[in-house]
């Protein structure tokens, strides 16, 4: 894998979870468990609307990433790998809390 391939591997999981979310947004009951780590039931729902902000936070991380290895294209290939993982690492968590909260709602 290229290194300007990585920057279109998260574009594109930037753009799968817009349409993740967008599918639960339709399907999902009006109120949704998005906080489901706190221990009471009343404050773990919230509006459905805010689905929307685990894939804002992919979108914005994956802008970094790609403007940041467009600005530092010289740096040691070492460098490269480590902003990769640095990078890949929260994209993956905040896809499990996304396919989490599916997964509870549906």
């Amino acid at each position: 894998m290229k290194l300007h391939a990585y920057s279109f591997f998260f574009i594109a999981a930037a753009a799968g979870s817009v349409i993740f979310a967008t599918l639960l947004f339709f399907f999902a009951p009006p109120q949704i468990p998005l906080w489901y780590s706190l221990s009471i039931v009343e404050q773990q729902l919230d509006a459905k609307i805010l689905v929307f902000i685990f894939p804002t936070l992919i979108t914005i991380i994956a802008l970094i990433h790609s403007f940041f290895m467009r600005k530092v294209r010289t740096l040691d290939l070492y460098l490269h790998s480590l902003f990769f993982y640095a990078t890949f690492v929260p994209i993956v968590i905040l896809y499990i809390a996304l396919i989490r909260i599916a997964m509870v709602v549906l």
